[in-house]
């Protein structure tokens, strides 16, 4: 199946760079991450459909995203960050949770992987620290 994308992610702003894309297996959601050096990153989302979702976008200043990974089974959207965060964006109320971390903080994430089922996330930084 196709899949057209009618209206433009970008946002008028000519130095904004779109990095990452996810699709959801099971919605057909696609999030879109964008980058600008003067705003940060955000991550949009997308209808089956082709169009721009009604949900507010994730967004943090001063940050990159550095991957995307989709819940296996709910729409729930994994975004990692280039400090260390990983927020989880549950994506029908705009709810979002930062995961712990424990005593030693996490650098720029590398790796971000749901189990099967979505009972669990791992994740990795570029220390190869694993949570």
């Amino acid at each position: 199946m196709a899949v057209l994308i009618e209206k433009k992610v970008e946002q008028n702003v000519a130095d904004t760079r779109h990095e990452l894309l996810e699709w959801h297996s099971r919605s057909g959601r696609l999030a879109v991450s964008s980058y600008n050096a003067n705003f940060g990153s955000e991550v949009n989302f997308f209808t089956q459909q082709g169009g721009k979702s009604e949900h507010a976008p994730t967004r943090k200043a001063n940050a990159r995203i550095t991957q995307l990974k989709w819940h296996p089974e709910d729409d729930i959207l994994a975004v990692a960050w280039d400090n260390g965060d990983v927020v989880l964006r549950y994506v029908e109320d705009s709810n979002e949770f930062l995961l712990p971390v424990d005593d030693d903080p996490l650098d720029a994430i590398k790796c971000l992987v749901w189990n099967s089922t979505g009972s669990l996330i791992c994740v990795a930084d570029k220390r190869s620290l694993l949570k």
